[in-house]
């Protein structure tokens, strides 16, 4: 079996760097063989905001995105990127030891033949292990991207990408993954994963209202809509409606299951 060593750091989060309390929130995975990088982060839950009641989230997350981005980026220059001789060190690069909200600890390291699915055990290990779980909670936009990230990295596109924000009379909408090739390509995944009909309808209207509204601007993008089922099966029926739905919004958005999703890497691939 061809394994590959790895290591990896935990990114953790100061309230008050005073008082020097921390709380986990993301993890730097570094496989240098398999040339592989990727920071896993906590996009939201209720523990943070439980232990910090000021947390300004919105905030935090950009932040946490932004990280993301810029190891993505880095990944993207092969390089020097891969003489790097640990996750902590490849951390440091951005982020040194200071008086920040955010640190690097608990590095470790490994061998794996599975570099996803080694970094998504050690996340629910290190982030998610003490949240509570009081019922199902549905899968949030971010997560469903999260299915399609990697295939795009491993295709070369992710690092091509960038946010774009489609401007009209009346109204925004920013595409946090976006690619030009002539006109704007916006991916943007939607979690139908509800906890009942009503609210499934009630996210695929606002997202088909945004998609008119793109109509306005000067240079319409093409959208491409991934979207994500819900985990309850008697709530099929609803989403197969409301994605036949957006099919057939004015904006002739391209929807796309998350299981299909390599129909969208094939069809971004011909831009390049």
């Amino acid at each position: 079996m061809n394994r590959s060593a790895y290591t990896y750091t935990v990114l953790q989060y100061r309230h008050d760097a005073w008082s020097g309390e921390c709380m986990n929130v993301g993890i730097l995975f570094f496989c240098p063989k398999s040339q592989y990088v990727d920071f896993k982060f906590r996009r939201g839950g209720s523990r943070l905001s439980n232990a910090y009641p000021s947390l300004n989230r919105s905030a935090l997350l950009q932040d946490l995105k932004e990280m993301s981005r810029w190891f993505d980026r880095r990944a993207s220059q092969p390089s020097d990127m891969w003489m790097w001789k640990s996750a902590l060190e490849l951390g440091h690069s951005l982020l040194g030891d200071d008086d920040s909200s955010f640190r690097w600890n608990l590095d470790g390291s490994g061998t794996t033949n599975d570099p996803e699915k080694t970094i998504s055990l050690l996340f629910e290990r290190f982030v998610m292990r003490y949240d509570a779980v009081p019922g199902r909670s549905p899968r949030t936009d971010e997560q469903v991207f999260d299915t399609v990230k990697d295939k795009l990295k491993r295709a070369q596109l992710l690092n091509r990408m960038e946010s774009y924000t489609v401007r009209t009379k009346f109204t925004e909408v920013t595409f946090e993954h976006a690619i030009k090739n002539g006109k704007w390509h916006c991916i943007q995944a939607i979690s139908l994963d509800s906890a009942d009909a009503d609210n499934m309808q009630r996210k695929a209207e606002r997202w088909a209202g945004k998609m008119v509204g793109l109509l306005e601007a000067d240079n319409v993008p093409q959208v491409y809509l991934v979207t994500g089922k819900p985990t309850e099966a008697y709530l099929q029926s609803k989403y197969e409606k409301m994605t036949e739905w957006l099919r057939h919004n004015p904006a002739n958005p391209v929807v796309i299951e998350e299981e299909q999703s390599e129909t969208l890497i094939s069809r971004l691939a011909t831009l390049t």
